[in-house]
């Protein structure tokens, strides 16, 4: 088996609702290239990677929550489409702690390069974007949720060998 890791979010927007949003947008990466929520995140390899899960913990919810649809680019404007749509709706409601946070746990099963090179094919030119970051786009569903993103994990895994 080849490395494992996971990189994490950035940032903790508030307000997240029904619709795809620019401002509640979701900066993904790994600690050594920017602070994440969750310090143990790990850089990706050079390579490709195989993405397995996304989870993703939501508190501060109003309304009913009772889905989630993700979407990670390699932009923050969402115009490069690295993975996705991905969506989920069974939500996991955490029993303890003042917020009682809701959870989910997404199947992604997808690849895509981790460090991008571009191949003289547009698009995307990968060169614009750094390596093991990617943004992550989300939206609820449900009875109008609106929610606050806690955390967010993409686990992956090494595929190949790394050069």
């Amino acid at each position: 088996m080849g490395l494992t890791g996971f990189i994490g979010n950035v940032n903790q927007p508030t307000g997240i609702n029904t619709t795809y949003t620019l401002s509640k947008v979701v900066r993904m990466t790994y600690n050594d290239n920017a602070a994440t929520i969750d310090g143990r995140t790990t850089r990706p390899p050079k390579n490709l990677a195989e993405y397995s899960r996304l989870y993703l913990k939501f508190s501060s919810v109003t309304g009913t929550l009772s889905g989630v649809e993700a979407t990670l680019t390699w932009d923050a404007a969402g115009n490069e489409i690295a993975a996705g749509p991905f969506s989920s709706s069974t939500p996991f409601t955490g029993m303890t702690g003042p917020s009682n946070p809701v959870l989910f746990g997404i199947g992604l099963d997808d690849w895509c390069p981790i460090t991008p090179t571009d191949t003289g094919s547009t698009p995307p030119d990968f060169d614009a974007y750094p390596a093991g970051d990617f943004y992550l786009h989300l939206k609820l569903s449900g009875s109008t949720p609106t929610a606050t993103l806690s955390g967010a994990r993409l686990e992956w895994s090494q595929l190949g060998v790394q050069l």
